[in-house]
């Protein structure tokens, strides 16, 4: 078989041979079109991660409201004097919360360091005093605080006869 360079043909006609020097590169467009989708993935990316984010920092501080409610809950009961929380109001928001204990009647006193409200978070409750009984139920019937975050909102309700904290991702 002679394959000198006059018998090798193309596979299609008018179409030619690229040499193995020609074939190597990859072009300026090819390099481009994939620096251009990388950055449209990137920036899809980062601006999910970043609501994500957010929303775990709120999920967090509604956590940390509801360990609030609970810790008073608890010292009511284990040292049978009524506990609560004080939350200072401003308009219909809260600024913050603080546990308090009864000394004497209708006399409250804070027991803990002042907790704010952080940015971007939003707290809302009909009742800015909620206390617990020594038997661990809050004293004015049922306790519902709503929290905001950047996209999502969560629900901490104490019902009215078991004193249960329990926290609920509203839609």
């Amino acid at each position: 078989m002679n394959d000198s360079p006059a018998r090798r043909r193309s596979p299609l006609p008018g179409s030619r041979r690229r040499s193995a020097q020609e074939r190597r590169g990859v072009t300026l467009l090819e390099i481009v079109a994939v620096v251009a989708l990388l950055g449209i993935f990137a920036a899809m990316t980062a601006s999910r991660a970043n609501g994500l984010f957010a929303n775990a920092a709120a999920r967090t501080e509604v956590e940390r409201f509801a360990g609030l409610l609970h810790d008073a809950k608890r010292r009511a009961i284990l040292t049978g004097d009524s506990h609560g929380v004080d939350f200072t109001k401003s308009g219909t928001g809260v600024l913050s919360a603080q546990l308090v204990r009864e000394t004497s009647p209708n006399n409250w006193d804070p027991i803990d360091d002042l907790i704010e409200t952080p940015d971007g978070l939003e707290i809302t409750t009909g009742d800015p005093h909620i206390r617990f009984s020594f038997e661990g139920v809050p004293l004015h019937g049922g306790v519902e605080i709503l929290f905001e975050g950047p996209d999502q909102t969560w629900r901490i309700f104490v019902p009215p006869h078991t004193g249960a904290v329990r926290v609920s991702q509203t839609i």
